[in-house]
């Protein structure tokens, strides 16, 4: 996340401001808002305007947060509450950092957006230190692993900025080139990863047909457009891939196809998953009632078996479009595609949020890639 990647600079700025070195008595905002149709992600936007925008607060005196936030756009009879008890979340005797998440306000004279969101999301350093430390040594998906959108969008060979008039690799159809000299120049550098990227996506396009009804529907060329050539030894082979069906399929059967995971959802679709960030309770009950609320949960494997093995109850993440809105700005390599799959699915197409929630499965014993998502209908049961 943002804070993450710029972690050493927000502490030189929180020492700048305090004039000494800011400790767990202190308070760092930091505001990561954009304008709704801006397009940026915070990862993108200038990191020293942002820096130099940040602001100071001792935390025994959350009224100056309260009040300097409304004067920014946030309604004090929502941060009231809110500030206080995220404060009281984090009492590590490290800096705390706040951070403002969403769309940025209009200007005067200017209309609201549709379905205008802004949260606050509040961690600590030691916190993201720890998890960061966790990350390496657990995650084998880093962001090493992912092709940035400038590399995606600019010639392989010499680095030309795609204009529109590029070609794809006609083997693989996943980078750009100039023209058939750019692509001869670089083929001896392309070879190898060409030939790992036409093979598995061939072989994800035949687990897809395969097990198109399990929910795992894709595209191999979409799976591996955004993969880099150091993650693609990651992919699961196909005989992963078919054992994870397999899982898959005796999750839906224990838990899907006898009602009993949408029934508990549906009890849940009034309840706020989070007090950090999302919207406010009463929009999220509204929501629920008027079944416009976007839900998604996520399962992992181990969290299965121990339900298999007798544990209390099922347990899985759970998050609905405005806490994914708020995490994926902060987080956009993790969080992105779960809004995106929140809103549309695995059809990548808008379903009925009254009758339908996601479902995301991963088994990171088989792969640190196996996953997959589906749309799991409601039990009403008369609630």
């Amino acid at each position: 996340m943002w804070q993450a990647s710029a972690l050493d600079e927000v502490e030189r700025r929180a020492d700048d401001l305090k004039g000494a070195k800011a400790t767990g008595d202190d308070v760092l905002l930091v505001d990561l808002r954009v304008p709704r149709f801006d397009g940026r992600q915070p990862v993108d936007a200038d990191r020293q305007r942002i820096l130099d925008d940040a602001r100071l607060f001792p935390r025994a005196e959350p009224r100056r947060i309260i009040a300097h936030l409304a004067a920014r756009g946030f309604p004090e009879e929502w941060t009231a509450p809110v500030v206080p008890r995220s404060l009281a979340s984090h009492n590590r005797g490290s800096l705390v950092i706040m951070t403002a998440v969403g769309d940025l306000p209009p200007r005067q004279g200017e209309q609201m957006p549709p379905d205008f969101q802004q949260s606050l999301i509040t961690t600590d350093v030691r916190d993201i230190r720890e998890k960061k430390a966790l990350l390496a040594e657990t995650s084998v998906i880093g962001t090493s692993h992912v092709r940035s959108s400038k590399d995606r969008h600019q010639c392989a060979h010499c680095g030309k900025a795609d204009d529109g008039t590029l070609k794809k690799c006609t083997a693989c159809s996943q980078v750009l080139y100039c023209g058939r000299e750019c692509q001869k120049a670089h083929w001896p550098a392309h070879k190898t990863e060409c030939k790992k990227r036409r093979e598995l996506a061939a072989s994800i396009d035949k687990l897809s047909a395969d097990y198109a009804d399990t929910g795992m529907s894709f595209k191999g060329k979409d799976v591996l457009k955004r993969l880099s050539a150091t993650c693609l030894d990651q992919m699961p082979t196909a005989e992963q891939m078919a054992l994870f069906g397999e899982r898959l399929e005796e999750f839906k059967k224990v838990c899907v196809y006898s009602g009993a995971l949408g029934a508990s959802i549906y009890s849940q679709r009034c309840d706020k998953f989070s007090d950090d960030f999302g919207d406010p309770p009463e929009v999220v009950r509204q929501k629920g009632l008027a079944g416009t609320r976007n839900i998604a949960i996520y399962v992992h494997r181990e969290d299965f078996l121990n339900y298999l093995s007798g544990g209390d109850g099922l347990a899985y993440d759970r998050y609905d479009e405005a806490d994914l809105t708020a995490l994926a700005a902060m987080d956009p390599l993790r969080y992105a595609n779960m809004l995106k799959l929140c809103k549309q699915g695995w059809t990548h197409e808008a379903f009925d949020p009254s009758a339908y929630f996601v479902c995301g499965c991963t088994d990171r014993s088989i792969s640190p890639m196996a996953d997959s998502s589906f749309l799991v209908p409601f039990v009403t049961g008369g609630t």
